[in-house]
Formats: C-alpha cells, sequence, structure tokens
C-alpha cells in the first residue's frame, strides 16, 4: 500500500496549514500598503463575505413557493406550476444543447479560450 505512516500525513498537513497560514498573512500586509486596507486575517477566516447560505435560503424559499402554488392551484405571475417546470426544463435543454454544440466544435479542433 503505502510507506508513509500517519503521524507523517498529519505532519505534512500540519505544515500546509502553517504555510497557507503564512501567505495569507503575507497577502493581507501586501494589501494594507498597497491598498490601505485593514484587514484581520482571522477577522476574515471567521466571517467570510460570501452569499452561499443566502443564495440557498432563497433557492428553498422559490421551491417552496413553486410547490405551495402547485399544490393549492396557485399562479405565479400569471403561470402555473406546471408552466413553470416546463420553462426551467427547457431552459436546461438550451444549456445542454449548447454544450453539445461546444463539444462538437471542439472535436474538429477548435479549443475554447480559458
Amino acid at each position: 500500500m503505502s510507506d508513509t505512516t500517519m503521524d507523517q500525513k498529519i505532519e505534512l498537513v500540519n505544515q500546509i496549514r502553517q504555510q497557507y497560514d503564512r501567505n495569507r498573512s503575507d497577502l493581507y500586509r501586501r494589501e494594507k500598503l498597497l491598498y490601505g486596507r485593514d484587514i484581520d486575517p482571522e477577522e476574515s477566516r471567521i466571517f467570510p463575505e460570501g452569499t452561499l447560505r443566502l443564495r440557498i435560503f432563497a433557492a428553498c424559499l422559490l421551491f417552496c413557493m413553486v410547490v405551495a402554488a402547485d399544490h393549492y392551484h396557485y399562479s405565479l405571475d400569471g403561470k402555473t406550476a406546471g408552466q413553470l417546470f416546463e420553462a426551467i426544463r427547457q431552459e436546461n435543454t438550451f444549456v445542454e444543447k449548447a454544450i453539445d454544440y461546444l463539444e462538437k466544435i471542439e472535436s474538429n479542433g477548435w479549443q475554447a479560450p480559458s
């Protein structure tokens, strides 16, 4: 299997974390010098500025609204839940067709820009 022991793996993980922390500290120091930002690296790690939780909450809320509208036979913006599901299905079909089209182009030698 592997000649690496668990202690060596733990030591490696700790070294990687220490290097990551040093890199973050260097980055924040450079940002402060260049842009005048005074951000504490520990503070930004505890309170990330991402909106993932908000987006997940909004998606769940919208899903519940569509399910409730379907159950009680309401319409949202003049559209029934079935019409909304069909619009989502058509949108996904469009994306799938676009991906297939790009794959066909790439198979002919053209590479998509990165």
